[in-house]
This record gives structure tokens, sequence and C-alpha cells, in this order.
């Protein structure tokens, strides 16, 4: 009966053991790496991209071991939304020479998803500056 116990005993202490198994250097290392993104800007993409890497290079047991990847996913998503806003403040007063700064702040736009898209802030501006835009070009084409 003793035997019992202890064999019990022993058997709980290794299903414990094994359930409650230790994160991976490897694993708290990306975990770090996402802690330190803190706030998104769009001059956090190395920072993101450093944490993305150190997840991508866990294997499938360790990843699962980190328990903030959502917050990395949600950094990425925030960086998205901040470079496209940056490329839209970059536009300026709209010029015949503004089209290159127009199309690449509409090709980043374009690049996100609906939901990112309905966070950028200053997504109207962008709007306005294509319609002038448009209009100095077709003013121009008439006069040419």
């Amino acid at each position: 009966m003793k035997m019992r116990r202890v064999l019990a005993l022993f058997l709980c202490l290794v299903l414990a053991l094994t359930l409650t198994a230790c994160k991976s250097s490897a694993a708290k290392s990306a975990e770090a790496l996402i802690d330190a993104i803190g706030e998104v800007t769009a001059e956090s993409e190395a920072a993101i991209k450093a944490a993305e890497d150190a997840l991508q290079a866990l294997g499938e047991k360790e990843r699962a071991q980190v328990e903030n990847s959502a917050a990395l996913e949600a950094a990425r998503n925030a960086l998205g939304i901040k470079k496209a806003e940056a490329l839209i403040d970059a536009i300026g007063e709209v010029t015949m020479e503004s089209e290159a700064a127009v199309t690449a702040a509409e090709d980043a736009l374009a690049g996100l998803t609906d939901a990112q898209r309905g966070a950028v802030s200053n997504a109207g501006v962008l709007a306005e500056a294509r319609e002038k835009l448009d209009a100095a070009l077709e003013e121009a084409r008439l006069q040419a």
C-alpha cells in the first residue's frame, strides 16, 4: 500500500514537471524582443523585424511558449498604419510634382487590410490630394 502511494506521488510529480516545462532561452529572448518594441512609430520597423526573425527561428514548441506573440502581430499592423500615415503627411502641398508622393501613399494604403485602412487617421487628406493632383494634371493636359 505504501509503495503504491509512493509510486502515485512519483507519477504525479513527473506529470507536474512535464506539464510545467520551462521556457527555452530562445523563447524568452523572443518575448523580450517583442516587449522592447514599445509604442509603435513609423521608425519601429527594425525592432519589429528583429522580433519577427527571433520568433521565426523558433521551433513549433518553442513558438507556443511565447506568450506575447499577439503583441507582435498588433505591432506589425500598427506599423503599416503609421507608415501609410507618414507617407500621406509627406505629400504636403499638392503640385504637379506631387504625383510620386501621392502614388506612394496610395500604394501603402492599398497594401493594408480593410481594418488597417479604416484606422489611417489622415486617409481623407490622401483623397483630397489625389483630387487636386488629378485636377492639376487635367488642366495641364488641356493647356498643352
